[in-house]
């Protein structure tokens, strides 16, 4: 077969293969623009990520995720067949994935179809490793002919945009966003479906899920508390290092929302993503947003630099500073009027006061649909509130 520096324009199927029983299908597009410039995206349902950082030596491509400490390492084949690998260096130095890709234009999951497919749309009532250390979740599935789409909701945020396929009665979907890499496999039987879910190179459990419009998990501003009524007050650095200290004069008749947070989190990028709209909607009235990050790579310099990329991809405008390493443990440390801190992110929300008015852990984002808008509306009519009193 003949080798080519060029890949064909238009839809691809990656397969990240992590073992010998599964494999992690999605989309991605290559577009190649007048100047020769190539753009990448990772399609996920709704989602597009786009990249356009990368380089071509000989065969060889090497294409850099916007925010996320990972990237391709591939080999082109030909116009329309590439192999390689994901590293992803958030979770250590020689975390690799293999991969195979070609051009196409068959599903996500291709299998032989059946005569009959069970439609799998509807809100489900879904326990993760239930004969272990079970956790509970809500299944949002909708379908359209044999293409599904939807997410898991947890009390720590939600499993962003998945996408798959429905065979008679079995379920497949998968996403992948640079930082997570998720298949979830399910097979109705009755009116349960009992299924599989992997991630990355080594996780695995079982799910089970039956339809349940009325179950709800926990309140997520119930789950994080103050229990003690000191103020919140932290003294922690920038990323050029120097030390930033709250509360401070220049926030005095400001409200604050401190955001918990990990640039190697994807719910993170997409609060990350609303708080840029929220701070530059609200900031010339009295809002202030103040990040405080807790990251993957032990030194400083390196954290410093991640945060950094995040910046300039969001073009963040508000404050960010350096918590420690990517620990809960380390976060509640910080925190010690709270019971603990359970998630990233987690957000507080304080008042002109320096009281605290809410607590939210976790988060929601645009792939949990009317989920995602209700919390918008709530966190806007909070602010709005706060800004007035």
């Amino acid at each position: 077969m003949a080798q080519s520096n060029t890949l064909e324009e238009g839809r691809w199927k990656i397969k990240l293969i992590p073992n010998d029983s599964i494999s992690i299908p999605f989309y991605f597009d290559v577009k190649i623009e007048e100047n020769q410039k190539l753009i990448f995206a990772i399609v996920n349902g709704d989602e597009n990520i786009e990249i356009n950082s990368y380089k071509i030596i000989d065969d060889s491509l090497y294409i850099y995720l916007p925010v996320f400490n990972s990237e391709f390492h591939i080999q082109i084949l030909d116009g329309y067949n590439i192999c390689g690998k994901w590293m992803n260096y958030a979770k250590g130095e020689n975390y690799a994935i293999p991969l195979v890709g070609y051009k196409t234009k068959e599903d996500r999951f291709s299998f032989k179809e059946t005569k009959k497919n069970i439609n799998f749309t509807g809100n489900y009532e879904v326990v993760f490793s239930p004969q272990e250390d079970p956790w509970k979740a809500v299944g949002l599935f909708h379908q359209k002919k044999n293409r599904i789409t939807g997410t898991f909701l947890t009390e720590t945020g939600d499993y962003r945009f998945l996408e798959g396929n429905a065979y008679g009665n079995e379920i497949f979907l998968s996403c992948f966003d640079g930082s997570h890499a998720f298949v979830f496999t399910g097979k109705m039987i009755g009116d349960t479906i009992y299924g599989d879910f992997y991630s990355g190179n080594h996780y695995h459990t079982d799910w089970i899920a039956s339809k349940n419009t009325q179950f709800k998990l926990r309140d997520p501003d119930s789950i994080t508390v103050q229990t003690h009524k000191s103020d919140i007050a932290f003294e922690l650095p920038d990323l050029d290092s120097n030390l930033y200290q709250f509360p401070n004069s220049k926030l005095n008749g400001k409200i604050l929302i401190v955001q918990i947070m990990g640039s190697w989190c994807p719910n993170c990028m997409d609060e990350t993503k609303f708080y840029k709209e929220l701070y530059a909607k609200y900031k010339d009235q009295g809002l202030e947003i103040i990040a405080i990050a807790f990251e993957t790579p032990k030194d400083f310099t390196s954290k410093a630099r991640m945060l950094k990329k995040l910046k300039n991809h969001f073009d963040i405008q508000y404050k960010i500073l350096v918590g420690g390493d990517a620990s809960k443990k380390i976060a509640s440390d910080i925190f010690p009027s709270l019971n603990s801190i359970v998630s990233f992110p987690t957000s507080i929300f304080i008042d002109k006061n320096n009281k605290i008015r809410r607590i939210h852990t976790g988060f929601n984002g645009p792939g949990t649909n009317k989920h995602y808008k209700e919390y918008v509306d709530k966190t806007m009519r909070l602010i709005e509130e706060m800004l007035k009193e």
